[in-house]
């Protein structure tokens, strides 16, 4: 079953089957936990932010701050095997 929510998206709508739900690479079981406890709302919001360059620390007091537990060094670890695998952004 297909999940439709409205965001602010090219076509105006967002699935969950829409591929800006899904983490690129393997990401680890931290990470993966996160990924899984997020709506698709906050999985579309946080996406850019996870795999991107905003500050590790600063996200991480963020999620924190929001019940889900994580360290900046887990989001470090992310991305650095994104850039090792060549599947960063």
């Amino acid at each position: 079953m297909t999940t439709t929510v409205e965001l602010p998206h090219p076509s105006g709508r967002l699935s969950t089957n829409d591929e800006s739900l899904t983490l690129p690479g393997a990401p680890g079981h931290r990470i993966r936990g996160l990924w899984g406890a997020l709506t698709a709302q906050e999985r579309h919001a946080l996406k850019p932010h996870l795999i991107g360059t905003t500050s590790a620390e600063w996200l991480a007091d963020i999620l924190t701050s929001q019940g889900h537990p994580i360290g900046a060094t887990t989001i470090k670890v992310y991305r650095r095997s994104l850039r090792q695998n060549g599947t960063a952004q």
